[in-house]
């Protein structure tokens, strides 16, 4: 069994050698927030359309691999309107979608026993969820109707959207509906917490 190590990536100090092995990529995929953006409501800017551009002139596809909903990279999809064409990464890989239509290509979910099992062990911490639900039957994505939506156990009412902007809606345990989410959110300050 053969053993490969890890090398470093070149960079622009790199000899031409170095740089043969990357000249054959055709697909890039690119994380947002903390690599891109140093912080999550962080607009892209020039340099991100500076940098697809400069992809696209080597026919490289750039897409984007990210833990943000659909609604949450509305501006990047604005400043780079060729991604709406091309699959995009959300949710942590839970959700594959070509925005435009919007085509969904690949749709992971949770089952509604373990988030509902979630949402319990989040009331008895004193903690709050964020449960993230996408409908797969195509909707306006620019109109009045839109794929996600996103539910919270135990957080504040004051609490109206998430950190992607979507509208939150707030129910109880009770209330708790029989869907199956996409993927959750778990915040809070107790150790236990993580434990259950």
């Amino acid at each position: 069994m053969s053993s490969v190590s890890p090398r470093q990536l070149p960079s622009h100090l790199s000899g031409i050698e170095d740089l043969r092995a990357f000249a054959g990529i055709r697909l890039l995929a690119l994380d947002l927030d903390g690599t891109l953006f140093g912080a999550f409501d962080h607009r892209p800017g020039v340099r991100l359309e500076r940098l697809e551009h400069s992809f696209r002139l080597h026919h490289t596809i750039t897409t984007i691999a990210t833990g943000r909903t659909l609604y949450g990279v509305r501006s990047v999809l604005d400043a780079l309107p060729s991604l709406r064409k091309i699959p995009i990464i959300l949710y942590n890989g839970s959700l594959v979608v070509i925005p435009e239509g919007p085509l969904v290509l690949r749709h992971v979910t949770i089952s509604n026993e373990a988030a509902r099992s979630v949402a319990e062990a989040v009331l008895n911490a004193g903690a709050e969820a964020f449960f993230y639900y996408f409908d797969r039957e195509p909707s306006l994505l620019d109109g009045n109707s839109w794929p996600e939506s996103v539910l919270a156990v135990g957080a504040k009412a004051t609490e109206k959207v998430d950190i992607n902007g979507l509208a939150v809606q707030h129910v109880t345990l009770r209330d708790f509906p029989g869907g199956c989410p996409i993927a959750i959110l778990v915040r809070g300050n107790d150790r236990n917490l993580r434990k259950r």
